[in-house]
């Protein structure tokens, strides 16, 4: 496992190293005269926070809510009977306990597009300047003999590496 772990550092350290040396203007700068930057410094300043539409809900009928979105969602991608029966079902059931379904919904969607367009802004005042970020390096595509081509630089280790679950087989 160390061994692992020093090649892996190895590696994240010359895939660094090889992007700095191919940016000529990069060259210019000594690395201490970089600016650093954080995670946080990459996105735009937020003047909005948004409400969880859901907060009000007690756990158990949080649970059965997010079910019943993942399940909406999952209908709308492949409009399958037998998901849109348990759609109907966990409807009717928060519908009993007095959740207003249709506007929680509407809520998590207007939440969704605000954080998908938070996620797809950056901050401009840091835009095509060379700078400082620490990350990890996760290669997303190698040549035959195994050089990195193309990676993302991710803030901690594991970030970017999942998967959506799968939907357990019935």
């Amino acid at each position: 496992m160390r061994q692992l772990q020093k090649y892996l550092w190895a590696f994240g350290l010359g895939c660094l190293l090889a992007l700095v040396s191919a940016y000529p203007s990069w060259g210019d700068a000594s690395v201490q005269d970089l600016q650093t930057v954080t995670w946080e410094d990459l996105q735009p300043s937020q003047n909005t926070t948004i409400q969880k539409a859901y907060e009000q809900l007690p756990e158990a009928q949080l649970m059965e809510f997010a079910e019943l979105v993942r399940r909406q969602d999952d209908v709308k991608l492949h409009n399958r009977p037998d998901d849109q029966a348990e759609v109907d079902r966990l409807r009717e059931s928060l519908t009993r306990q007095g959740v207003d379904v249709d506007t929680l919904r509407q809520q998590v969607d207007r939440a969704r597009a605000y954080q998908w367009e938070q996620a797809t802004q950056t901050n401009t005042a840091i835009e095509d300047q060379a700078v400082k970020i620490m990350g990890y390096l996760l290669p997303i595509e190698q040549n035959a003999l195994g050089q990195v081509k193309r990676f993302l630089l991710v803030p901690f280790v594991g970030a970017c590496m999942h998967v959506r679950r799968r939907r357990p087989i019935r």
